[in-house]
Order: C-alpha cells, then sequence, then structure tokens
C-alpha cells in the first residue's frame, strides 16, 4: 500500500476558480483505473466514482490539490508508475505519469512543471551522437537525482530512449532546483556515457 499526495499547479484564471480541476489516477503497471467509491482499480467502464476534485491552496493561488490516501499500487519489483489525468470544464488539461519508488513520488508533483529534454542547455544540447557523429538510434537515458546516482541505480527518476535522429523521444518532469546525472547508455555500441544538470 503506498500514500501519494498529488498535487498540480494549473493556471489562476476565473474560469478555473469557478470549475476547479478533476483527477483520473491510472496504475499503468495494469491499466487500470483507480474506483474512488471503493479505493480499488478497475477496467474504465465499471468505475463507480472515477474522479477526485482538487481544491485550491488558499495562500498559493493556481496551486491545486489532491491527497490520497491507501492507494493500492500494484508494483513490480520495486518500480512502479502512477499517471494522474487532469480534468477542468473546458475538458482535458494535463496528463503526467509519476515514479513511484517503495511507495514515495521520485518528483515533487507540484512543481513538475520543469522538464528535461533534448534542448535542455541548447539546441541538441543533449542529443545522442556516436563518436563518428553519427545519431544513436535506441539509446537509454537515464535520470537520477545526483545523490541518488552511482549508490542506488535503480532509483532513476525518469527514462526514456532515442529516435533514429539521436533525439529523445520523450520529455522527463523533474523538480526544479536540484542537480541531475543524465546516464546514456546503448548495449554494445555506446557509453555508458553521464553528464550532470542542474535545473
Amino acid at each position: 500500500m503506498a500514500t501519494v499526495s498529488i498535487k498540480y499547479r494549473g493556471t489562476r484564471t476565473l474560469d478555473d476558480a469557478l470549475a476547479g480541476y478533476v483527477v483520473y489516477l491510472r496504475d499503468d503497471a495494469t491499466g487500470t483505473y483507480f474506483d474512488f467509491s471503493d479505493g480499488t482499480f478497475k477496467a474504465f467502464g465499471l468505475l463507480v466514482t472515477p474522479t477526485a476534485s482538487y481544491t485550491e491552496d488558499a495562500v498559493h493561488s493556481g496551486l491545486w490539490s489532491l491527497d490520497v490516501t491507501t492507494i493500492p499500487l500494484t508494483y513490480t519489483g520495486t518500480l512502479d508508475f502512477l499517471t494522474h489525468q487532469t480534468h477542468n470544464n473546458g475538458g482535458f488539461v494535463d496528463q503526467r505519469s509519476t515514479r513511484i519508488y517503495l511507495g514515495v513520488p521520485l518528483i515533487d508533483l507540484s512543481l513538475s512543471e520543469t522538464y528535461l529534454t533534448t534542448n535542455t542547455g541548447g539546441v541538441d544540447n543533449l542529443r545522442v551522437l556516436h563518436e563518428s557523429g553519427d545519431p544513436v538510434d535506441g539509446a537509454t537515458i537515464r535520470v537520477y537525482n545526483l545523490a541518488d546516482y552511482g549508490a542506488s541505480p535503480d532509483r532513476w527518476v525518469g527514462v526514456t530512449t532515442t529516435g533514429d535522429d539521436g533525439r529523445w523521444l520523450s520529455i522527463v518532469p523533474v523538480s526544479p532546483g536540484a542537480t541531475y546525472v543524465i546516464h546514456v547508455f546503448k548495449t554494445l555500441y555506446y557509453g555508458p556515457t553521464s553528464v550532470e544538470i542542474s535545473v
């Protein structure tokens, strides 16, 4: 069982203030959704209460939060991902997947508007190129908190791969104000190499 607090920093507008935000929770390991009526994950069509409402922080306008306790996550070893889909009265707003490690989110969900991409630090700064200059297709990119790198190799906060142009296929959300290690490898072809990035 895990205790997870989910926060979403929305754009503070009059419509948002009137409508608020709601959230769907999906367990990525099974593809099922959380039913807030009984605290279990189910197929979407079987949900009785599929959403819960965020409330806006009384002090910090635009910070909407939802505390969800005793969520029965399905683990694969020590890993899992929880996807939270945010909607307001205009429909879909945002979707994020957060890595859960031993029941704890590895990034601060209330501050996760910062992302690492191929272009972090400059255009194509983190593009993966072989020493020959050719782009590396299918390289694995793992992002670690600096303090965890080396000491806890399975405690990465996000992962992506490269396309045939050597660019990241997806962004990796991180918490601002921290330093991360980007670890890149392709078995028998490239690396491993690493670089530190502060955001």
